[in-house]
């Protein structure tokens, strides 16, 4: 296995799934998700398919929150990025405290590679002073 994410999500009674559903499309484009009466749930082998989330946390300019979020929820066998459900249906990412889970639950994202610390530089490069100290290829 080279590369797999995984994107799972709880679906609560008072939860309109279609609404979940394309806010998930939005942010990961190329990922087809099956829905159920209680989850939602997608992968792919390519890791393109987070491009769209990778280019939303760039913008909103939290890269350095990523990179933590990711480094404290991860281990040696899997990424994991934990984002919010309610701000991913306003269109924006922010990460869930693996404290407290907020009233609408989270979006969880599991990645499963090889090249652990090469995603983690790509996906959430380091930066100095809010800027991007060098960018890189994934592959």
């Amino acid at each position: 296995m080279d590369f797999l994410v995984k994107v799972h999500v709880n679906i609560y009674p008072t939860e309109d799934p279609e609404i979940i559903k394309n806010a998930l499309s939005k942010i990961f484009p190329e990922i087809t998700f099956n829905v159920s009466e209680t989850e939602i749930v997608g992968e792919s082998n390519d890791y393109h398919s987070l491009d769209k989330l990778r280019n939303k946390i760039h913008e909103q300019r939290i890269i350095d929150s990523a990179r933590l979020s990711i480094i404290s929820n991860s281990n040696d066998e899997i990424i994991k990025l934990i984002i919010t459900k309610q701000h991913s249906i306003l269109g924006t990412i922010h990460f869930c405290d693996s404290d407290t889970e907020p009233p609408l639950g989270c979006i969880v994202i599991e990645i499963f590679t090889e090249k652990r610390d090469r995603f983690i530089d790509w996906f959430t490069p380091k930066t100095q002073d809010g800027r991007i100290i060098e960018e890189i290829d994934f592959e």
